[in-house]
């Protein structure tokens, strides 16, 4: 059947989009290859710790962590502050809280790096979640690269499969764009690997001889900056609900 006017616009759309999907991705790869060389240089540098006080510096964290975030039982105490705070007055309590998940996650990082500065294990860790966050979006407002290049995997095999043949050159391009973004970005590309658009940790670890063991205790650290991040923006949103609740206090 011969290609149609129409197949071929939807086509030319496909083609122009390409660029808009990418832009996100090209703007992060500075962050992640600048982050992904301190991870490389960690790793070839640390004597490791042992479990125990690896897990004692994460118990702490999260503890220190839920010291710092609002509790859906304080809300008056909340409001006495706006109400009672020249700076804060005239302010919803509501948008306050919900805007204050930036500073959350800066204290979360200034928590990390303080115990980074005797165990460089949670240095790692949090470089490396600051990268689990661009490529996922695990911070409101963050673009999720990973999404968007798995998309740009999609738009190439539709584009190659449905076009009719007619974007060679558009498809291999499009291809060694992408597949230079992932090496760029340290990304698993492999869709049928079960790691697909995950950040190669492995390969670091691989490279830079790390043992099994070691290798466990960083990543331990990296699932626990990540906890805190999620934990934080999970309280924010009760505290954010319950203030909506109260009426009087929004």
């Amino acid at each position: 059947m011969p290609f149609t006017a129409t197949e071929r616009s939807v086509c030319n759309k496909i083609v122009f989009d390409f660029d808009a999907l990418i832009a996100p991705v090209r703007a992060g790869k500075g962050s992640i290859r600048n982050s992904t060389s301190d991870i490389q240089g960690l790793l070839n540098t640390t004597s490791f710790a042992n479990e125990a006080t690896i897990n004692n510096a994460i118990t702490s964290l999260l503890q220190d962590v839920d010291d710092n975030l609002p509790d859906t039982s304080e809300l008056n105490e909340l409001a006495n502050l706006i109400n009672n705070c020249d700076y804060l007055k005239g302010l919803k309590p509501a948008s306050l809280v919900a805007s204050s998940i930036n500073s959350a996650v800066s204290k979360i990082d200034a928590l990390v790096n303080n115990i980074g500065t005797t165990l460089p294990e949670f240095n790692m860790g949090n470089l490396a979640s600051s990268i689990n966050d661009l490529l996922f979006g695990n911070i409101p407002g963050a673009d999720q690269i990973s999404s968007l290049l798995q998309k740009a995997d999609n738009l190439i095999e539709c584009l190659s499969a449905y076009c009719g043949g007619e974007y060679p050159s558009q498809v291999s391009d499009f291809t060694q764009t992408t597949n230079e973004l992932y090496d760029d970005l340290n990304i698993v590309s492999s869709p049928v690997s079960p790691m697909y658009g995950q950040y190669d940790m492995q390969s670091l670890y691989n490279q830079a001889g790390v043992s099994s063991e070691d290798q466990a205790k960083v990543t331990s650290v990296i699932d626990s900056v990540d906890l805190s991040k999620a934990t934080a923006i999970t309280k924010i949103d009760e505290a954010v609900g319950g203030i909506k609740n109260l009426g009087s206090l929004v």
